[in-house]
């Protein structure tokens, strides 16, 4: 709110122009009021950039949102869902806003296939049990992501899958969710590994990827669960289905129906049925197609050069 601050980014964005600096784009929310309307004094068209279904709305934050607008070129969004939230809150017309999904890269070798005794050692090594059927959750711990969840619905799989585990990516607190664990009687068969950078190999080794959150844009984890061949069991939420097809590549469940959520997650690791690896197969073909980061690269690309040929024009052209 300080005038220095808005000085300061206008001297910059003044510098950049000087610089020969064609095309911003911003990512972060704070910035795509700020940043906007100084980028224009400078003669610069600006992209943002929109990956949540707006849980930080509030009424003053729109108001201000609907005023800055003006100075933006156009909006990226990774699902549809977050566009229509974008155009019906902030304002902008359908043909400003484009979805580009997020891309993710394939390694060279990651499509190796473990064998059953490299499985084992894997887990051993992670702490975990050598045996088992395996739901991983990655997620921070944070109350959004509702991981009492899948904490809650454990005991009613195990009635049909005893050998379940869940497996718990992700950093913050886990006070509260192993005192639930403990409630319900499963804090043997929930594991917290914290946060981690070796995400891609822990996912190697499961069997069912798991997203329980109340909202979500586009999630990364469900990507990563798609290129790890996992099967994905997702509240229905935001672009939870636009990411999985249900009954082709997981199933989405009413958010905050443990009971749905349960049965889901049985279906899936019971080993007789093959359903999860049909499902994990045709989760990874289209992750391939749909996330190809080269193809995301592309779109942003084709979307730069549209919005800098347009400068200066009404209505910047809806990228396709």
């Amino acid at each position: 709110m300080s005038p220095l601050t808005w000085l300061s980014v206008i001297r910059m964005a003044v510098r950049k122009r000087a610089e020969g600096i064609s095309v911003c784009q911003v990512f972060f929310n704070d910035s795509s009021i700020l940043i906007p309307p100084a980028m224009f004094i400078a003669g610069i068209p600006t992209i943002i950039s929109r990956r949540d279904m707006g849980f930080w709305y509030t009424q003053t934050y729109l108001r201000i949102l609907r005023l800055t607008r003006r100075f933006v070129s156009h909006v990226v969004t990774n699902s549809l869902a977050v566009k229509n939230v974008t155009v019906e809150k902030e304002g902008y017309t359908s043909n400003s806003v484009s979805v580009i999904y997020n891309g993710y890269p394939h390694e060279v070798g990651s499509d190796h296939a473990l064998s059953e005794g490299e499985e084992r050692n894997r887990r051993r090594e992670l702490g975990l049990p050598e045996e088992g059927r395996f739901i991983v959750l990655v997620a921070n711990l944070r109350e959004i992501k509702r991981i009492n969840d899948a904490i809650k619905a454990l005991p009613v799989v195990l009635n049909a899958v005893p050998e379940a585990q869940l497996v718990l990516i992700g950093g913050g607190d886990q006070t509260a969710y192993r005192e639930t664990a403990n409630q319900e009687g499963v804090l043997d068969r929930v594991h917290f590994l914290g946060a981690r950078s070796d995400v891609k190999e822990i996912l190697s080794v499961m069997h069912v990827g798991l997203l329980c959150s109340q909202s979500e844009g586009y999630s990364n984890a469900i990507v990563e669960y798609m290129n790890a061949r996992l099967p994905v069991v997702a509240s229905d939420v935001g672009g939870n289905a636009e990411a999985v097809v249900h009954g082709e590549t997981g199933y989405l469940y009413p958010c905050g129906d443990v009971s749905a959520l349960a049965s889901c997650l049985a279906d899936l690791l019971d080993p007789l049925t093959g359903i999860a690896e049909r499902m994990g197969e045709a989760g990874f073909e289209l992750a391939q197609s749909r996330h190809e980061i080269g193809h995301m690269v592309k779109r942003h690309t084709t979307l730069y050069e549209n919005v800098i040929s347009n400068a200066g024009k009404a209505s910047p052209s809806e990228v396709k």
